[in-house]
Formats: C-alpha cells, structure tokens, sequence
C-alpha cells in the first residue's frame, strides 16, 4: 500500500512539492515516478540522484586516460584523514550530507571549506590548489594526488559548491 503523506526531507509533502495533490502523489508513486521513499527513508531527489550515471565528454576522457586510479584507503592518506576528522568532529559526530560519501570526498569536502586557501568558487579544485601554493599556503600534497588521478580528474574536479548556484 501506497502512503499519499510521505514527507521529503524539508518536511513537505511529496504531494506538494511535485505540485499535485494526494491523489497525483498516489498515482506517480504508484507508477514508479519515484522510488519508494519509506524503503530508504530518503527524499526523491537523492533516490534518483543515485540511478544517474555520470558521462564524461571525450576531452575528460583522453585527460583521464592513463593516469593512475584512487584507491581511497590508501595508506599515504591516513594523516589527511586524521587531520580531516578532528576538523569535522569525527568520529564523535556524524557530519551531516556525508551518507555515501568515502574518506577522500570528506577529505576534500574540508579543503573546499577551508578559507585558508582561498576561495573555491569559478575554479576547479587543482587550480585552486595550485594558486594556494603559489601564495605560499603550503596545502596539503595529498590533496594534489588526489586531483591527479583518473577520478580526480573525472568525479572530483569541481568543490562541494560547485553547482550550488552560490
């Protein structure tokens, strides 16, 4: 059975925000226009987030091309890593928006966020890194690998505000 009063994360009705009232909710539910929310407990929008394979141009493909793939537990991350989770409070609280995500998206989640180095608004985060060193900030070389790798440069590119429309 179908629930029409299911609420996404902002506390809206499901109904509402897809601009129908409960009987359209019951019939899009029922038509699998959405995924069941009680079974993730999760809002629309982050359930079909997660069925969207990303596509790559050919020129980030031919970029990506024969550069070495992350492995994020990697040993030469555990300082960043450490260093990472006292900045966030971890393990003592969970950061919140951080379901899914491994140490090394946290790990650049922090240098986005850190004002240390810069804005990192209309710039990718390699050359953020990149004019940080120039100004003698001294950011972490990790963080260079990182961006280097084959998913540096395919899924980890752009900060966490980056399409945020900030």
């Amino acid at each position: 059975m179908v629930t029409t009063k299911a609420r996404n994360s902002g506390g809206t009705s499901i109904g509402r925000a897809l601009g129908k009232g409960t009987k359209g909710t019951t019939n899009a539910l029922q038509k699998g226009k959405i995924a069941s929310i009680k079974q993730e407990g999760k809002s629309p929008a982050v359930q079909r987030s997660r069925s969207v394979s990303p596509t790559y141009t050919k020129e980030q493909l031919e970029e990506a091309e024969g550069r070495q793939s992350l492995e994020p537990n990697d040993s030469r991350y555990n300082a960043l890593w450490k260093e990472t989770q006292e900045k966030m409070g971890m393990p003592k609280h969970k950061p919140i928006h951080s379901d899914n995500m491994n140490r090394i998206q946290h790990i650049l989640r922090v240098f986005d966020l850190d004002p240390s180095y810069g804005p990192c608004l209309g710039m990718t985060r390699l050359e953020r890194w990149e004019r940080a060193e120039k100004l003698g900030d001294e950011p972490p070389s990790e963080i260079r690998e990182i961006l280097e790798t084959k998913e540096g440069i395919l899924d980890l590119k752009y900060s966490v505000l980056h399409d945020k429309g900030v």
